[in-house]
C-alpha cells in the first residue's frame, strides 16, 4: 500500500512525463497501468510507444482530423 504522498510523487510523475510528451508532439494512446515501470529509485518510466502518434500543435486540428477518428489502444 502507498501512502497519500507516494502517490502524489508518482502521479507527478505521470503528468510531467505525458506533458513533456504532449510539448514535443506526441501521444503516447495506450497510457496503462502495465506500460508505467518504476526504477530501483522510486522513478516512473513511460514505457511501450508502439501506439504513439504525432500531431500538429495545433490542439484544434487534432482534435478533429485524429481523436475522433482513430481507435487504439488495448480493447479492455
Amino acid at each position: 500500500h502507498l501512502n497519500q504522498l507516494e502517490i502524489r510523487k508518482i502521479m507527478i510523475q505521470i503528468f510531467t512525463a505525458v506533458q513533456y510528451l504532449h510539448d514535443q508532439g506526441i501521444v503516447h494512446r495506450d497510457l496503462k497501468l502495465e506500460n508505467l515501470l518504476q526504477d530501483g529509485m522510486g522513478r516512473i518510466i513511460l514505457t511501450d510507444f508502439g501506439f504513439a502518434t504525432r500531431f500538429e500543435n495545433d490542439i484544434d486540428q487534432w482534435r478533429e482530423e485524429i481523436l475522433l477518428k482513430t481507435a487504439c489502444g488495448s480493447p479492455c
